[in-house]
């Protein structure tokens, strides 16, 4: 978007000042995307939609569309650890009224990155870019005193009751033990993992409206503690 802004003076050297925004479109075209979950398994092929839209949001046909994905990996570089694309893989697919799609294969667990790219016939390219999760990720050592994160990854952004809810957890050093504890109930179980857990979850008639979920990472723990853990939860909604 672009902002227009303009300031006038009256005789009493008093300021008015006004301003819009507007839209600037970097094509006459878009390209859509979309995947029916957030994350698959290693190994599963990951399935990918596309769509080319007009400014007004009406399918177009007959137009080609570029596709790249491409794993996200954790390399030391320039003094400091970064995310480079490894790995890439490429798709060309020309559009439909209705959504065409790609497969994509996982062979590895992490980020992946897809990309896709249309041209409108004055030759502008648009570009559309999301970012998908594939379970047995890893990230980077860290040497420093610092708070680490955990990635939280649901399979979708809506439930019924009676669905099973998959959630794929990721720790940020390996040798953890996730746990989980859904709402106000009590502790639901702990796992021994690597870098990354899935966890799946009938949803109840009793989470209608909202629900939150706690994660809790320890480090370092023996199989006893995970059999009988005894620490409090700190509730995050």
């Amino acid at each position: 978007s672009v902002i227009a802004e303009g300031t006038v003076f009256d005789v009493n050297r008093q300021a008015w000042t006004g301003s819009t925004s507007l839209t600037v479109h970097p094509a006459d075209l878009y390209v859509g995307m979309r995947t029916e979950r957030y994350f698959v398994e290693k190994g599963e092929p990951l399935e990918v939609e596309f769509i080319v839209t007009d400014l007004d949001g009406i399918a177009v046909a007959d137009r080609p569309i570029s596709v790249s994905a491409a794993r996200l990996e954790w390399k030391y570089q320039d003094g400091r650890w970064q995310e480079v694309e490894v790995n890439q893989q490429e798709c060309s697919v020309g559009s439909t009224d209705s959504p065409v799609s790609c497969e994509f294969e996982t062979p590895r667990g992490g980020r992946y990155q897809i990309t896709a790219e249309v041209t409108d016939s004055e030759g502008r390219v648009n570009q559309s870019r999301f970012t998908r999760w594939v379970s047995g990720g890893q990230r980077p050592p860290s040497r420093d005193v610092e708070q680490e994160q955990v990635t939280l990854i649901p399979n979708q952004e809506t439930y019924q009751p009676g669905d099973v809810a998959e959630l794929l957890i990721e720790a940020p050093f390996a040798k953890t033990a996730p746990c989980l504890k859904v709402g106000n109930s009590e502790l639901l179980a702990c796992f021994a993992a690597s870098f990354s857990i899935l966890f799946s979850l009938l949803v109840g008639f009793r989470w209608v409206e909202e629900v939150f979920v706690v994660v809790v990472i320890v480090f370092g723990i023996s199989s006893s503690f995970i059999k009988f853990p005894h620490y409090n939860f700190v509730h995050n909604t």
